[in-house]
């Protein structure tokens, strides 16, 4: 039998791996691995608040004296970060 998810806005607290914000909106840095499952789910919880992702980007990062690159994939939102670090 398949059980419906129920997801709620309190459920944003468990998408990525760093939440930040910049120019006013939420931004959520997730791994090129769970990005996908994490678009789902964040797009479906921002439904419920009214809001929306507005873009996808590649998040570059290294750690200092290795060669390797990394790149993670960041959603900005519309959800205002005044109000995401007031609730969470």
């Amino acid at each position: 039998m398949n059980t419906p998810v129920t997801v709620t806005a309190e459920d944003m607290k468990r998408i990525g791996h760093t939440t930040y914000g910049k120019g006013g909106l939420t931004r959520f840095v997730c791994s090129p691995e769970t990005s996908n499952v994490e678009a789902i789910l964040l797009r479906s919880i921002l439904d419920i608040t009214g809001h929306t992702i507005l873009q996808e980007e590649d998040f570059p990062w290294c750690i200092e004296g290795q060669p390797e690159h990394h790149c993670d994939i960041e959603f900005v939102t519309n959800y205002p970060w005044d109000l995401y670090k007031e609730r969470f």
